[in-house]
């Protein structure tokens, strides 16, 4: 077991309040403060900043971080003081802040996109199932779940 098994973590969602979200630390995974990760937040991914490390977390269930930049760190801890003092000035959330210290290209780097499926799998699927996929992505195209973690 890791030696910090938990990770709070600033995630690009519209958040009301300046806070992270836990997440556990996979077997086998480094993560360190200021680095970039994909980890699940609602039915999605989304991509967050490790604000810090813990070794208990309160919080059951704990969902784990999916994908790590090998990068490593990409900001510093006065960095991510520096974003908490600004998200908590500003009542901005907490990952808008430290958006403004990531490198270029490091910011919304997770996208899905999905394609309307061709009339034959229409066929093989729920009637009532694609009826509600139709609808949910009507007008918008393309295809693939892309990550660059």
């Amino acid at each position: 077991m890791p030696q910090f098994p938990y990770a709070e973590v600033a995630v690009d969602a519209p958040v009301r309040d300046v806070r992270t979200f836990t997440y556990s630390v996979p077997e086998g995974m480094s993560v360190s403060p200021g680095q970039m990760v994909q980890a699940p937040f609602g039915p999605r991914m989304a991509d967050g900043v490790v604000f810090r490390l813990s070794r208990s977390t309160d919080v059951d269930p704990v969902r784990p971080i999916n994908a790590s930049d090998p990068t490593g760190a990409l900001l510093r801890q006065e960095q991510l003081d520096l974003a908490a003092w600004i998200a908590d000035y500003y009542m901005a959330s907490l990952y808008s802040a430290i958006s403004l210290m990531l490198p270029p290209g490091f910011r919304n780097r997770t996208m899905a996109y999905l394609e309307k499926p061709a009339e034959e799998a229409l066929h093989e699927l729920d009637d009532e199932f694609a009826a509600h996929l139709l609808q949910q992505f009507k007008g918008r195209t393309g295809l693939a779940l892309e990550s660059s973690l």
